[in-house]
């Protein structure tokens, strides 16, 4: 299992006119974009096996945990997507370098999944 760290950051970034400024990185919905980006050519098969860690990110508030057949999903869709740039630096290296989590073989009931 992974645990995923979802919270905002911000960086500086050059403005039009050379300015350094903050920017805020919207790291959840950077994810949730990176995920089912059109770049990606995502068939509808292939929408819908990613939909559950989409919708598990979504309802998260500052970290999710993933399973590592997740997290698999998530680096699958890193590898095939095209268009990072030199700020999405963090974003990148906080996906790919996800810590592990032990996993206590314990079982989550979910109520009114019944």
């Amino acid at each position: 299992m992974r645990k995923l760290d979802l919270a905002n950051y911000t960086f500086t970034a050059k403005d039009q006119q050379g300015i350094d400024r903050f920017v805020t990185f919207q790291f959840k919905n950077a994810l949730i974009n990176v995920l089912t980006h059109q770049s990606l050519a995502l068939n509808g098969l292939e929408l819908l096996e990613i939909d559950p860690v989409v919708v598990k990110i979504e309802t998260a508030n500052l970290e999710v945990i993933l399973t590592e057949d997740d997290y698999k999903k998530v680096i699958e869709h890193f590898k095939r997507f095209r268009g990072f740039s030199n700020n999405d630096r963090p974003f990148v290296k906080r996906v790919y370098n996800c810590p592990e989590i032990p996993d206590d073989g314990k079982k989550v009931i979910e109520f009114g999944n019944n």
